[in-house]
């Protein structure tokens, strides 16, 4: 494919039931996948009115094929919006799935994986969350080399009186057999923000990278989570940031490492505030 590829959707619901958006990307190919240009996949769904309670914005693209090169940028981006005056929940995937079976994985440009979930205001229900998931797996059979930076981001937002938590996942996953070596920079980061409701702030923040060979890293590398309670009702505030790095032979690391989980509880009727942050590094 010479030239960019754009699948996008978009839902817009006032006093409706649900907004619901979702975005698919699938390229299957039996040998070769070769795109000279960038890939978008973005979902956006936005609720507004008296009675609007669900947005849900679904985003994936998904690339099979023994060889995968990309020379530009990936981009996959869901984002939830509910503005209703009786919202109940938001709810944002963002996955980026990359499969060169049995040969290499090569991408020139920027990887983006982004989930928002929003809640900004209305009554709420005790049942319902701003929930935002957004994960990257990439695995080659042979070589994977990334030029670019990768960053996968996950939001969740919730500030509706009666809702129930803000739960915000980011995940990388990087396996070859052989050797992984990575250019830019790695950002994986989870927020969770609770303003208003009665349950927690969770935010998880985890990248697994594997090289059957070698690793080499020349960039930096970061792995966060933010949880923050502020709700008067609210309960726990959990942040767990993780980092595991494994080379068959031997793991390079050029750039600057950080792991940091940060857990805030600002509210008066609250369990805990826990944060737990951990790396691992193996050859």
């Amino acid at each position: 494919v010479s030239g960019d590829i754009t699948v996008q959707a978009t839902a817009t619901g006032a006093d409706a039931d649900t907004a619901s958006a979702n975005a698919y990307l699938t390229v299957d190919a039996g040998q070769n996948i070769n795109i000279t240009g960038n890939i978008l996949v973005n979902a956006d769904a936005t609720m507004s009115g008296s009675y609007g309670t669900n947005a849900f914005a679904s985003a994936s693209a998904d690339l099979y094929a023994d060889n995968i090169t990309i020379n530009g940028n990936i981009t996959v981006q869901a984002t939830a919006l509910n503005n209703g005056e009786s919202a109940s929940s938001a709810t944002a995937y963002a996955y980026l799935y990359a499969s060169a079976d049995s040969g290499s994985l090569n991408i020139t440009g920027n990887t983006l994986v982004k989930a928002d979930a929003e809640v900004s205001s209305g009554y709420g229900d005790s049942y319902y969350e701003a929930y935002a998931y957004a994960i990257a797996d990439l695995d080659a059979g042979n070589n994977m080399t990334i030029a670019g930076d990768i960053t996968v981001d996950a939001t969740a937002l919730y500030n509706a009186s009666n809702g129930s938590e803000a739960s915000a996942n980011a995940y990388l996953y990087m396996d070859t057999y052989s050797d992984l070596s990575i250019t830019g920079n790695i950002m994986v980061n989870a927020d969770a923000t609770l303003q208003a409701g009665t349950d927690d702030a969770d935010a998880y923040a985890y990248a697994d990278l594997y090289g059957g060979n070698n690793v080499t890293i020349n960039g930096d590398t970061t792995v966060q989570a933010n949880a923050l309670n502020n709700a008067v009702d609210g309960d726990d505030a959990d942040a767990d940031a993780g980092l595991d790095l494994n080379g068959g032979n031997n793991v390079t690391i050029n750039g600057d490492i950080t792991v940091d989980a940060n857990a805030l509880y600002n509210a008066s009727n609250g369990s805990e505030a826990s944060a737990n942050a951990y790396l691992y590094m193996d050859t």
